[in-house]
């Protein structure tokens, strides 16, 4: 949440740097310039011929620039800039650049009139990118007031036209005032002169400046210039202009301090500036401005509350960055009271860090209960017993424990929630119990070395002889990927013998039957196995099967690999288990990285492999039956196998079936063959 709200500050920064006086103030301007452009405005223009009487009317801006030079000498350069107005809505730029700057050449031309023309091609300069061009202007039109300010200094003279009135004093009732400081600001923006743009715009763009321009300003017509002020705020933003942000927004948080986006920006501009603790002050002024007085009635007259949740979690982390956890915990807890603040898992998890950072364990043990309770997640409670543990509640602890291994934990937690039970139960004497919890730990990574001491010490010092590090686990806490294990090989195990024997039929097929099955093509990618190459005959593959499945997965365990996939049995190339009468085969698990080999067994890498595929679901023992049909489809669709195949043990199904994949490998050439 307080990465979303930081992300939308800095996007509305962005998008109005973007803007700015190009797209709103800029448009503005060009389109109330082009409206007095109008048809009718031409009608003031006539042409008095020569030797005739008549007097021609030039009543479209097509007849004007056509008889521009048969006017007379002073009407030229109002006509010029009448042209130049047309072209500027017309959209014709470089046109009304031309016409801009022959009526700034004419003689005739007012000085007042020069005013405004040039704050007009300032305009059209900067909507062109004309940046060097716009602010050269701009130096001319601060000329030309120069001027207009000496004279009427000199003759003491009241201009009484408004207009007039309105062009010659820039810092009073006069909105281009602003926008010229911005257009100034933005060219050299663009241009890469941050240090000028930042001088340039904080000449008036400050909040003492801003005080005294706005006190000149009708009451009722300020709104303006809380715009020009937002403009200019995303200018220094995009400089980094950091403090001169920061000024800017003190204005404007002092003349609307229930505007609860300028109190955001300021906060995260502190942040920007790496000032945690002026941060933190501007959040909390902010709750104190933003949030009425009894926000949980539901008086409906009462203002609603501006602090919303993301500003709640903005301040809390706030607080936990000034290292104030108690301070975040219990702000916390107060919202959540006042239902301010969701009451889910994750907020009494979170609730639960700040009390224990905050060394409050007790409510620590609190939040992290009902967290636990909530979210119903494994891992909450394992954290919620090793909690307890350190306030010696031993009967808490094995209630946590249980609970989460009720659940099922991953094989990353395994480990420490039996070292977790193997604790407990000794404290209470119960050394039976223990010693299975501990051998439990002793067989899967994490805590090997922890319950490997406390196995020793319930052994008196010595070390048990008859420890099998591959055996089975016993008790209630099993890791997930175990019982996932056992429910698919507990279907190859009849009640009274380890492997039933494979069926095997002979499959006949005459030239005019054409097999059917159900196949896919697929491109395996390279893949890492750890595993063991086994040799055996086919009465003892079910016994050598069952015998190394829990000695690898245990390893691999002990280990600390990740497996990525289903078990694996990848048959050696030009072995056939249909026809062979010894079985050769690997036994695998896919697992992430590598791993160190040890008493046969090995890492290994595969290449791409090229296979056509089917899917088996029944008894183990007709899985041959099935290999069977599947080479002969693969004969009489023509295919080429390579000579290795893999079979993967998917999934357990109802009443003892099984689920395989079948991966016949064939050659690259020929799978590309059969895919056209």
């Amino acid at each position: 949440m307080i990465k979303k709200l930081t992300n939308q500050i800095i996007k509305q920064m962005t998008l109005l740097n973007q803007l700015l006086a190009i797209c709103g103030v800029l448009m503005s301007s060009l389109l109330m310039c082009g409206s007095i452009a109008m048809a009718d405005q031409y009608k003031s223009f006539m042409i008095v011929e020569k030797n005739n009487a008549n007097i021609k009317a030039l009543n479209t801006p097509e007849l004007l620039e056509k008889n521009l030079s048969k006017i007379s000498q002073s009407q030229q350069a109002l006509a010029q800039r009448f042209l130049a107005r047309h072209f500027v809505e017309k959209k014709q730029y470089q046109k009304a650049i031309s016409f801009y700057q022959e009526s700034l050449q004419n003689d005739d031309l007012s000085i007042f009139s020069k005013q405004q023309l040039l704050d007009e091609l300032s305009i059209i300069y900067m909507f062109t990118k004309q940046y060097k061009l716009a602010i050269s202007t701009l130096d001319q039109y601060q000329q030309v007031s120069t001027k207009i300010s000496a004279k009427l200094a000199k003759d003491n003279t009241k201009i009484t036209n408004q207009s007039t009135q309105k062009n010659a004093l820039p810092t009073q009732n006069n909105k281009r005032f602003f926008d010229r400081v911005l257009i100034r600001a933005q060219a050299y923006f663009y241009l890469g002169q941050y240090n000028k743009a930042t001088t340039a715009l904080h000449e008036t763009f400050n909040e003492a400046s801003l005080d005294r321009l706005t006190a000149k300003i009708n009451s009722n017509d300020t709104s303006f210039v809380f715009e020009k002020v937002d403009q200019a705020l995303s200018l220094f933003y995009a400089m980094q202009a950091f403090p001169q942000a920061v000024d800017v927004l003190n204005y404007l948080i002092k003349i609307s301090p229930k505007n609860k986006s300028h109190w955001q920006m300021l906060t995260h501009v502190y942040m920007k500036m790496e000032q945690q603790q002026k941060a933190l002050d501007t959040l909390v002024l902010a709750e104190a401005q933003l949030t009425p007085s009894n926000v949980s009635s539901s008086t409906p007259d009462l203002p609603k509350n501006q602090f919303e949740q993301s500003s709640y979690d903005w301040l809390i982390a706030l607080y936990v960055n000034n290292q104030l956890y108690f301070q975040a915990a219990q702000k916390q807890w107060q919202l959540m009271q006042q239902k301010l603040f969701p009451q889910d898992d994750k907020a009494y998890y979170q609730l639960f860090n700040l009390w224990y950072h905050a060394k409050e364990i007790t409510k620590a043990q609190q939040a992290l209960a009902k967290s636990a309770e909530l979210s119903q997640k494994a891992e909450h409670f394992i954290q919620l017993a090793q909690l307890q543990l350190q306030q010696n509640n031993w009967l808490q602890v094995e209630t946590a424990v249980l609970s989460a291994c009720k659940i099922g934990l991953n094989d990353k937690l395994i480990g420490k929630a039996n070292l977790l039970l193997g604790v407990q139960y000794a404290h209470r004497g119960e050394r039976i119990l223990a010693k299975q919890a501990f051998t439990n730990a002793n067989y899967i990574g994490g805590s090997i070395e922890e319950s490997a001491k406390w196995l020793r010490y319930l052994n008196n010092g010595e070390v048990d002889e008859n420890f099998n590090p591959y055996g089975k686990f016993n008790g209630p806490c099993i890791p997930r990927s175990e019982k996932n294990l056992l429910s698919i090989v507990s279907n190859l195990i009849s009640p009274t013998q380890p492997l039933a024997k494979p069926k095997i039929t002979v499959l006949s097929h005459p030239k005019v039957e054409k097999i059917t099955l159900a196949t896919q093509f697929k491109t395996l990618p390279r893949m890492t196995f750890y595993g063991l190459e086994i040799s055996t005959s086919k009465a003892d593959f079910g016994d050598k099967l069952l015998k190394n499945i829990f000695r690898l997965y245990r390893i691999v365990m002990r280990k600390g690999g990740k497996i990525k996939g289903p078990l694996h049995i990848i048959y050696q190339r030009n072995e056939k288990p249909s026809t062979s009468d010894e079985l050769v085969f690997t036994l695998a698990l896919p697992i992430n990285g590598s791993m160190l080999g040890q008493a046969g067994v090995r890492s290994f890498k595969t290449t791409k492999f090229y296979a056509l595929t089917s899917q088996f679901e029944g008894k183990f023992e007709d899985v041959v039956n099935a290999w069977q049909k599947l080479l002969a489809y693969a004969k009489q669709e023509q295919l080429i196998i390579s000579g290795e195949n893999r079979q993967l043990f998917m999934k357990n199904m109802p009443d003892g079936y099984v689920q395989l994949e079948l991966q016949l490998g064939l050659l690259n050439d020929d799978i590309n063959t059969a895919i056209k």
